[in-house]
């Protein structure tokens, strides 16, 4: 599903930046999650669910936030459940 999604993406012509614990799959290098990576970003996409992540972080420095997973249970201006 996970390699599904990241082709679709980028089939659209979309810039894609992957964090994650344990990717494989498509040839894209697994950025480090912080403060600039998030500022960067028009969209984070949360496809799975992982604790190790700084998902206050997240919430406090990415744009928008598109949340498959329920991290976010109160509501905040800049994220979408879906």
């Amino acid at each position: 599903m996970k390699e599904s999604l990241l082709t679709r993406i980028q089939q659209r012509t979309a810039l894609v930046a992957v964090v994650d614990l344990g990717y494989v799959g498509l040839p894209l290098r697994a950025e480090k999650l912080d403060a600039a990576l998030l500022e960067r970003q028009d969209l984070v996409l949360i496809a799975t669910d992982h604790d190790a992540f700084d998902y206050a972080l997240v919430l406090e420095r990415a744009p928008l936030i598109v949340d498959t997973r329920g991290r976010f249970l109160q509501p905040a201006p800049n994220v979408v459940k879906a």
